[in-house]
């Protein structure tokens, strides 16, 4: 969600594809390759809202 709020189709298909097509899932790696700054933070209400 983070990915995509950055309003950049091609990054997030390649964050998608990097994630997905990986042979062995690894989230730190793959949160080296895709750096949040914080920005996950941000999403918790977006999520907070889902579940409402």
């Amino acid at each position: 969600m983070a990915i995509a709020a950055k309003d950049n189709p091609e990054m997030t298909k390649k964050a998608l594809d990097d994630w997905y097509l990986a042979e062995k899932k690894d989230y730190a790696a793959f949160a080296v390759k895709c750096p949040m700054n914080g920005e996950l933070k941000v999403q918790e209400a977006n999520i907070q809202s889902m579940l409402s």
